[in-house]
């Protein structure tokens, strides 16, 4: 089986950094996989053997390059992620006349994953339409969570949920639980503070601004550690200057070194105004440190019953809700909790899962 993943970019972000765990691990199981990144510009995760491409993210040369690396390489499987590629991929099957045996069987099959329960084409209807086309182009559209599925199957007014199955996303739970705490002096923190981490990037999707807020209301100990880049930085900073935040926060940007960071942090926190998963919540969860998070669609699904939710966009709530869990003199029944629910999204788990949905579709 030779398996191509399509994906927009390899920038900081959940789903990029997922894929790339899953391509390591299914190489590793003797899976003949490569990659193909779109736009590469900024990317900061590395793999093995990519093929990228650098036209511009409007550019319909996209879908005769795409079309090309897929017929040369002959592969089974053809996996794509995030907008940008499901979309040119999809229009570039519609020219793949060469994916049928003679006896009409499919010799090739496109699948892709949804990693979101909304995006911002949903505020349009005329997106409604060409996403319909373009998802029917697609063998199975794989959905991260039962909420993701929801939402899509919603979108698209489909009832057939044998095309959206659910794989969970996994993560490489070893990696973040015997990670080594950073030097705080590194990231610009004290032994004597507490600590407070959010991992994700700086954008519309993130409720950064309920977070910053909720540090107004905590003692001047508390410092927080944003990791992460967007297009709202710049605001998020302006923000923190109104709020008179001062050096208690701290801009850490892209790092690479996500689980040393946790390791040497006191709560996580992920307060986001949508979510398809939460990775970044599994993540603290297997580093061993609380994980407070909005309670909103996918994110809840993550943390109910083993971190700690508040009500999306309360950061009095929030605030409360920190200084409860970071004063609990035995967190060991939390911990425990999460370290449960943080196994049931092992990397191991969902690449078996995706494996067997490929082998299946081919049949």
């Amino acid at each position: 089986m030779k398996i191509l993943h399509i994906i927009t970019s390899l920038e900081l972000g959940g789903a990029e950094k997922l894929l790339v765990d899953i391509v390591n691990l299914q190489r590793e199981k003797g899976e003949d996989v490569d990659v193909l990144v779109l736009f590469d510009k900024k990317n900061i995760f590395t793999l093995d053997s990519i093929t990228s491409k650098y036209n511009s993210k409007t550019s319909y040369k996209n879908i005769f390059e795409i079309l090309s690396v897929i017929k040369n390489g002959k592969y089974n499987i053809v996996h794509t992620h995030l907008t940008h590629a499901q979309f040119w991929t999809a229009l570039a099957s519609c020219l793949d006349f060469t994916q049928l045996f003679k006896s009409g069987r499919k010799k090739r099959r496109y699948i892709t994953s949804e990693h979101s329960t909304y995006n911002n084409r949903r505020d349009k209807k005329v997106f409604k339409i060409v996403e319909k086309i373009l998802y029917r182009r697609y063998s199975k559209v794989i959905c991260i969570t039962k909420a993701v599925q929801n939402s899509l199957m919603k979108w698209l007014e489909d009832k057939k949920i044998d095309r959206y199955p659910i794989v969970d996303n996994g993560v490489n739970l070893n990696v973040f639980a015997k990670a080594t705490p950073i030097l705080r002096e590194k990231i610009g923190v004290e032994d004597r503070d507490r600590v407070l981490v959010m991992a994700a990037r700086l954008n519309k999707a993130k409720d950064h601004e309920t977070l910053l807020h909720a540090m107004t209301l905590l003692p001047k100990k508390y410092k927080l550690l944003l990791v992460g880049e967007g297009d709202k930085k710049e605001e998020l900073e302006r923000l923190g200057a109104e709020l008179r935040l001062g050096d208690r926060v701290k801009f850490l940007g892209v790092r690479i070194d996500i689980p040393n960071i946790l390791k040497a942090s006191d709560v996580a926190v992920q307060s986001s105004h949508y979510e398809g998963f939460g990775l970044a919540a599994v993540e603290a969860m297997a580093a061993g440190i609380p994980i407070i998070g909005s309670d909103v669609d996918g994110l809840r699904d993550t943390v109910k019953n083993a971190g700690i939710l508040f009500d999306h966009g309360d950061f009095k709530g929030l605030a409360k809700k920190i200084l409860a869990v970071d004063a609990l003199k035995d967190k060991s029944e939390l911990l425990e909790r999460q370290r449960s629910r943080a196994e049931e999204y092992s990397l191991e788990k969902s690449v078996d899962k995706y494996l067997k949905l490929y082998k299946e579709i081919l049949k």
